[in-house]
């Protein structure tokens, strides 16, 4: 048995600090587990250095929203405007994986003046989220108006009157939210859509619409030191207590606290400009190549999930997903529970993935052929969409819609039933209408679409192929 002093001993081997501690950002050396005068410095950098990483992955979501705005803005859809694209999104801006197949309705509005009220028109499937990108409510379809079309009224922060009759009544913890609209109808019916102040639900100013589809934006947060700008930028507008006080610390320990300057020093802003990239090319890793198995459709596939667990929320077994929430934002957008959660004949199912059958990245000069077995388990329709592994956006490439659809009646089955679909540089020949160009010297991903996705997406006795080089 040891005795007292061989005890201590090997619980001081494992709490004390060595001589000489090897960092990313060079050695510390400490005497007798005190840090030396020289590393002090370089200690706090590596701690500002790991803060700045976090809060970037931590707060992808909001700044996500905070470019959409600023794209926006940019193109005139601001106030009270709600921007649509007729007929399409197309590869002419820089939207996060928006589909060429539906028309969407998007707008901001703003809650600082007091309660809004958004009518949405029937058979609608409608989403507002707030402006940290948590999911408020559905409207139309899987909301509480059930596709009737309805009147809802949101309340801001800390609002303390009666909430309205007549209206379906939602607190937010953000003064600015966004709303998405798509309908059934299309754009007749998605200008139908009224969004106004409570204060006027007597005489209500009209809403204006703008068709956004050809005009250039950019709606992609950035990957450098601006990043922190535009998260100081919300962490300023909203409310202290509109983000959890685990975030809220660590943008403070970077220097961005609600109702005070962001005025980082030459030294703070060197480390936020290394860790914005640093964290960036983790994101990258994790939409990518997540490493969580749950993110993995099947074992011996490449096809991944966007919502890893299920979760609007990013929750599993009491934890939150960190990487799973960072994988979904900084490629995809608009959190509902009906996207997370697809059910048999409603909803819509998503797959993606940036590799081939051999685990190779797509490479836009070669050419691949993805085989879709028979039976595509859609009720309502199926699409493909490709996009730029830089921007998270549509493909650019001479055809503005990088897709194919099961919509377009131009993509040709086989005789057996399954569908062959084909990318790269050129069409070969005779594949002209199962074909969708790609750019060489740029990497892509493609993403699966199934709308009213069917039992046999969700038992897997259905599954696509995987893309295999041809040339």
């Amino acid at each position: 048995m040891a005795d007292g002093r061989e005890v201590l001993d090997r619980a001081l081997a494992a709490i004390a600090a060595p001589d000489t501690l090897s960092s990313p950002l060079g050695d510390l050396r400490f005497f007798d587990g005190v840090p030396l005068p020289e590393s002090i410095e370089t200690i706090y950098d590596l701690l500002d250095l790991t803060r700045a990483i976090e809060v970037y992955l931590n707060t992808i979501p909001g700044a996500s929203l905070v470019a959409m705005r600023s794209g926006f803005r940019s193109v005139g859809v601001d106030g009270n405007v709600l921007g649509y694209t007729d007929p399409r999104a197309n590869s002419g801006s820089f939207l996060l994986t928006p589909n060429t197949e539906t028309t969407y309705g998007s707008m901001f509005f703003d809650l600082r003046d007091g309660p809004v009220v958004v009518e949405n028109p029937p058979n609608s499937l409608c989403v507002v989220d707030d402006f940290w990108f948590r999911y408020l409510t559905d409207l139309g379809i899987a909301g509480p108006d059930r596709g009737a079309g309805g009147k809802y009224v949101f309340l801001p922060p800390g609002y303390e009157g009666e909430e309205p009759e007549g209206y379906f009544a939602f607190r937010s913890p953000t003064y600015t939210n966004w709303l998405v609209v798509r309908a059934l109808g299309g754009v007749p019916d998605i200008v139908k859509t009224r969004v106004y102040p409570l204060a006027q639900a007597n005489d209500p100013p009209a809403t204006t619409y703008l068709n956004m589809a050809e005009l250039t934006q950019n709606t992609v947060h950035s990957n450098d030191y601006s990043f922190y700008e535009e998260i100081n930028t919300l962490v300023q507008e909203e409310p202290a207590d509109a983000l959890d006080e685990e975030r809220a610390g660590q943008c403070a320990a970077i220097g961005i606290v609600h109702g005070q300057p962001f005025e980082p020093d030459d030294r703070m802003r060197r480390i936020l400009s290394r860790a914005a990239p640093l964290a960036a090319a983790i994101a990258r890793a994790l939409i990518y190549k997540p490493r969580d198995p749950e993110a993995y459709y099947y074992s011996d596939s490449n096809w991944l999930s966007a919502f890893v667990g299920g979760s609007y929320e990013f929750l599993r077994n009491h934890a939150r997903l960190l990487d799973a929430r960072t994988q979904f934002h900084y490629f995809a957008t608009v959190v509902t529970p009906a996207m997370a959660h697809a059910q048999v004949g409603a909803g819509s199912a998503y797959a993606y993935t940036a590799m081939d059958s051999a685990g190779a990245w797509l490479d836009g000069g070669r050419t691949y052929r993805l085989t879709l077995p028979s039976g595509i388990p859609a009720k309502s329709f199926w699409s493909i969409d490709l996009y730029d592994t830089q921007t998270r956006s549509l493909l650019e490439t001479d055809n503005p819609y990088p897709a194919l659809s099961s919509l377009s009646r131009t993509v040709r089955s086989n005789d057996d039933g399954t569908v062959d679909l084909w990318f790269g540089p050129t069409a070969p020949d005779g594949q002209e209408t199962n074909w969708v160009q790609t750019v060489p010297g740029k990497s892509w991903f493609i993403m699966l679409r199934l709308y009213g996705p069917l039992e046999a997406w969700f038992d897997k006795t259905w599954r696509p192929g995987e893309l295999e080089p041809t040339d």
